[in-house]
This record gives structure tokens, sequence and C-alpha cells, in this order.
């Protein structure tokens, strides 16, 4: 039924490329194993507090997932070939899922509980991102906007053990 109404093949759900299931009210994501050709995801507005159900998604390159309960961010570094993560408006306290992600380009998060520079310090390890999103986080240690626009390269020095 969501295929049809978003213009997608109800009957063949392998040759959607794009699912809209925002506002669906949906808890957990699962029964999504038949739609392997997604590559674009809309899940906002939803009460996912998990990225379980997702890993099977090999070609998924955008993910919107925002305005949900997630907490963490376990399970993105299966989704190789995403590029594009709108997180923003949950309760993520720690970027550290995203450690070494091959292809993420795009994080928006916005409006999360991060809070300090262990919290976002993974993301020096995902060298394809080139647009952030940070804003509205309790990000008040002067070490991240140092580490921020430094490079991402602190030393022991500037406040990292």
């Amino acid at each position: 039924l969501v295929c049809s109404e978003n213009g997608g093949y109800a009957h063949a759900p392998e040759l959607n490329d794009v699912l809209h299931l925002h506002r669906k009210g949906i808890c957990e994501v699962s029964n999504l194993e038949p739609y392997l050709g997604l590559k674009t995801l809309y899940l906002e507005s939803n009460s996912i507090d998990t990225l379980d159900g997702l890993r099977h998604l090999a070609h998924l390159r955008c993910l919107y997932i925002a305005k949900n309960s997630l907490f963490d961010l376990q399970g993105v570094c299966f989704l190789k070939t995403l590029t594009t993560l709108d997180i923003s408006e949950n309760r993520v306290g720690s970027l550290e899922g995203l450690r070494g992600h091959p292809s993420i380009s795009v994080l928006i998060a916005a409006g999360n509980r991060l809070k300090d520079l262990q919290s976002i310090e993974a993301l020096s390890m995902c060298l394809a991102l080139t647009s952030l999103d940070l804003m509205d986080n309790n990000l008040d240690d002067p070490d991240v906007m140092t580490w921020l626009t430094n490079g991402n390269e602190l030393t022991q020095e500037q406040g990292v053990n």
C-alpha cells in the first residue's frame, strides 16, 4: 500500500529505490528484506529507537530518520554506501557508530544530545564527510570548536587523552 501511494512498485518491492515511511507510527524497522534495491529511505517522525532492521540494505545511499527516538548509531557501519544521514531531533548522545564509515559525506545531527568532544570525535575517521550540521546540541566544550576548526586534529596538549 505504501508503495502504491508513493508511485512505487507494490508487487515488486525489489524495484523500489525510494520508500516513504514517515509519520507511520513505526516503533521498529522490520520487514524491509524484499526492498533490496532501496537507495533512499524516509523514516522521519516515527518512534524508532534502533537502526536494527536496515543491515541488508546494501545499496542505501540516503537515510532520513529525523524526529525519532534514536539513542545511538549502532548499525550504521553496515550501510557502506550511505552518503547522507539525517538524524536530527533524536536523542543521540554519541556519534561513535559512524567511526570509520567509508562514504558518509552529509551528516545532519542537529537537535540531539551531543555535549562534548568525546561525543563527536568519531567523525575524525569519516574521511568522506564534507557537510556537517551540529546545531542545537549542547556542545559547549571549548575543545569542540578547536577540534572542528583545526581539521579534526587534536593533540594531548589541547585536551584529548
